[in-house]
């Protein structure tokens, strides 16, 4: 998160914050799309593990997300699991 809030720049706008979001995620392979209003994570990096370990995998999932939104000072943006075919289980609100 504090790599992403350095990436966004000494005073980012929202929409610097968000670019610096999408670009930290999709730099660790979870190929962020938006979709139903929400940022959604299109793949899962450890998709290998998630039929023998999904609870583990998609809670670790969640925490990175929130630990990225900490760093980077987003308060407006909250993570949620929410699972949907074919994509990894987390989304992203962002008001």
């Amino acid at each position: 998160g504090r790599y992403a809030r350095a990436a966004a720049g000494p005073w980012p706008s929202r929409a610097r914050r968000r670019a610096a979001l999408v670009d930290t995620l999709d730099e660790r392979g979870y190929q962020p799309v938006e979709r139903d209003g929400r940022l959604r994570l299109g793949n899962c990096p450890f998709d290998a593990l998630v039929d023998m370990h999904r609870d583990l995998v998609c809670g670790m999932n969640l925490a990175l997300a929130e630990g990225i939104l900490d760093g980077l000072g987003e308060r407006r943006t909250s993570a949620q699991l929410d699972r949907q075919p074919g994509l990894c289980c987390v989304a992203f609100d962002i008001e």
